[in-house]
């Protein structure tokens, strides 16, 4: 539940990180676009870590992660290293692939459905200008990117709905076994 809580609410500041930014996009500006992407980055890695351990993120380690994401951007606004920044997009991306591909995750199709989107928003982004002038001026990649990275945004919504569907048939399964009483040997 965390990771989920954290991720929205990266989201939801994402939406006013992004407005501030694209009302005067600078890269004074764009700190305020990236910072939100960290919070949300964290939060996909805390599911990612429930969804993988079956064990929740605790607040506390929930609050480090968020705080260590922060940080890889606010390196790039005070120093211009973009690595770190990098290494958390990309890195946790290829986690996410990586855990996804060896089926160590609940609810694959959702990880399957989450990484596409985030591949569908990043060719948005490198052919923005393609599409732009493809479309005749009247939609650019960019804005297809934001449509996508919402999608993305819904495929969490896909992972935990699984998660807690599985969560209380274990429950449901665990209830009707204390029903019948224990198991007699033969």
């Amino acid at each position: 539940m965390p990771g989920m809580l954290t991720a929205s609410l990266g989201f939801v500041m994402a939406a006013a990180g992004s407005a501030v930014y694209h009302l005067r996009p600078t890269d004074a500006t764009l700190v305020w676009d990236r910072l939100p992407m960290t919070v949300i980055f964290a939060g996909v890695l805390a599911m990612l870590y429930t969804s993988v351990t079956g064990r929740r993120a605790l607040w506390l380690q929930m609050a480090s992660l968020v705080a260590a994401a922060m940080l890889t951007a606010l390196i790039w606004a005070r120093f211009g290293e973009l690595w770190p920044y990098a290494l958390l997009q990309y890195g946790g991306l290829a986690a996410v692939v990586g855990f996804t591909i060896s089926r160590k995750v609940a609810n694959p199709s959702g990880w399957w459905a989450l990484i596409c989107w985030y591949g569908v928003a990043k060719l948005f982004e490198m052919f923005d200008a393609s599409i732009w002038v493809a479309t005749d001026h009247v939609v650019a990649g960019h804005a297809l990117k934001h449509i996508a990275c919402a999608a993305a945004g819904f495929a969490l919504l896909g992972i935990v709905k699984q998660s807690r569907s599985s969560e209380s048939n274990v429950s449901a399964g665990r209830v009707a076994a204390e029903r019948r009483g224990p198991v007699r040997g033969r």
